[in-house]
């Protein structure tokens, strides 16, 4: 009875070795696979930031554009204000001249004319 318990002992200590074997041989191939997608999950990452960098880069030419759009505005509007100016110097004068040539005869408005740009 002895050998046959010790032959037991030993039977079941070679399924716990050959049990072990197989879940290194599991584990192996387990990290294999962890370093796969851990590869994979890196090259996900560059090729996120490569996008960021790429975005953050537009973002700053759309600011310098957004700067020289103001710019130009800010410029269009000094413009502008001068442009107003004159107008209405312009409209001052003709008003000024229309009632001039209102409060004149016929003959005053002919005569004026000649004077102004003479006769053929």
């Amino acid at each position: 009875m002895k050998l046959d318990l010790n032959k037991i002992y030993i039977l079941i200590i070679c399924v716990l070795i050959i049990g072990l074997v197989f879940q290194r041989i599991n584990l192996v191939n387990n990290s294999n696979s962890y370093i796969e997608n851990i590869e994979y999950l890196n090259e996900k990452n560059d090729s996120l930031i490569a996008k960021t960098k790429k975005i953050n880069n537009q973002i700053q030419n759309l600011n310098l554009l957004i700067l020289s759009y103001k710019s130009e505005i800010e410029q269009n509007k000094i413009q502008l204000d001068s442009l107003e100016t004159l107008a209405n110097n312009n409209k001052r004068k003709y008003n000024e001249t229309l009632n001039r040539i209102n409060i004149l005869s016929n003959r005053a408005v002919v005569g004026e004319f000649t004077k102004t740009f003479g006769t053929r």
